[in-house]
């Protein structure tokens, strides 16, 4: 009943999130993800409590070396190809 505009009294915090995903794991249900509103911080808690990831806390990097979407990976390959021909 809120969506689009007033989707805010649904928001919940990374704990939360991560509870939420402890419970579903509990019963059983092995497919997880979030929808509006929710942000990294959110998946990777669902993450952290379902043991995909090391217990140590680690911080996302970005690579520029590489391609960050399908549309900079599309930029590279057409650079590429211009400069070989």
């Amino acid at each position: 009943p809120g969506f689009p505009d007033r989707i805010d009294d649904y928001k919940i915090n990374r704990y939360e999130m991560g509870d939420f995903a402890k419970d579903a794991a509990a019963m059983g249900i092995n497919y997880i993800g979030g929808c509006c509103g929710c942000e990294g911080s959110h998946i990777r808690q669902m993450a952290r409590v379902l043991g995909r990831m090391p217990d140590e806390l680690r911080e996302w990097s970005r690579d520029d070396s590489k391609p960050q979407s399908a549309t900079e990976n599309y930029q590279a390959v057409r650079d590429s190809t211009r400069r070989s021909t």
